[in-house]
């Protein structure tokens, strides 16, 4: 991105968050497009990648619905979470609710705790003994907070004692490297960098910067080449089943 892009970028950032400032509200789409066309119409903008501007504005001003809904069959699914919520230690989530209300307003993050939890508790208690398989389908719109409740739900579980995390992230290298830097911010707490000369240099980033003592792994990096693969595989040293180990990958 050049300098005017970058000049652009900040100009209708500028513009979002006081108007999220006044309305007390988060963003909609429409916000995000007003503040860019603004920001365009002026002199030597006209000619800036509005698309461009809309979805980094996206990603960094999380966008939502209102509400959800949801079907589900409850064949051989236990209720789990009730009875397990005061015993789990929320270290992840806890650190991450932090972050989102430096970002967006409280009734933002609520909305992102309830939904979050509601998936949750349609999911498996990660201690439950013996053979299960569970599986389910969470929709929402282009932009509707997606970044968010993946981020939150993934904090979730690790808490309640998931250890292995794939995020399957779409089919380019661009996508899944978007998808890693986001969960570097959201759960990680670390910019996710390949190793060079065997050390890896250890920089704090969102949730990091709030508290970098909770530890998480993860066998993909922030690069368009960070995808998993054979190579690493076959050098792969951390064995699952410690820390939380997350996997962002391509379809």
């Amino acid at each position: 991105m050049d300098a005017r892009h970058s000049t652009a970028m900040a100009m209708c950032q500028m513009l979002l968050r006081q108007k999220q400032t006044e309305q007390g509200t988060a963003l909609g789409h429409e916000d995000i497009v007003s503040a860019i066309y603004e920001v365009t119409s002026l002199s030597g903008y006209s000619d800036i990648d509005r698309d461009l501007l809309i979805s980094t504005l996206e990603e960094r001003f999380t966008v939502y619905v209102p509400d959800h809904r949801t079907l589900g069959l409850n064949d051989d699914h236990v209720a789990w979470l009730p009875a397990r919520r005061s015993e789990i230690t929320w270290r992840y989530w806890d650190r991450y609710r932090i972050l989102l209300n430096e970002r967006i307003p409280s009734s933002a993050v609520e909305s992102v705790d309830k939904v979050t939890d509601d998936i949750m508790e349609r999911l498996e208690d990660p201690q439950r003994l013996g053979t299960w398989d569970r599986r389910g389908l969470v929709m929402g719109h282009v932009q509707s907070g997606k970044t968010a409740n993946y981020c939150g739900l993934i904090c979730k579980v690790a808490d309640a004692g998931y250890k292995v995390i794939i995020v399957l992230s779409g089919i380019h290298n661009s996508l899944r490297s978007q998808t890693q830097i986001r969960l570097d911010e959201g759960f990680l707490g670390f910019m996710s960098e390949p190793v060079a000369g065997g050390h890896q240099a250890f920089r704090t980033v969102g949730v990091g910067t709030i508290d970098p003592s909770i530890p998480a792994n993860t066998a993909t990096n922030r690069t368009e080449r960070g995808d998993f693969n054979r190579t690493i595989a076959n050098q792969f040293g951390i064995h699952p089943g410690g820390l939380p180990l997350l996997f962002v990958t391509k379809q």
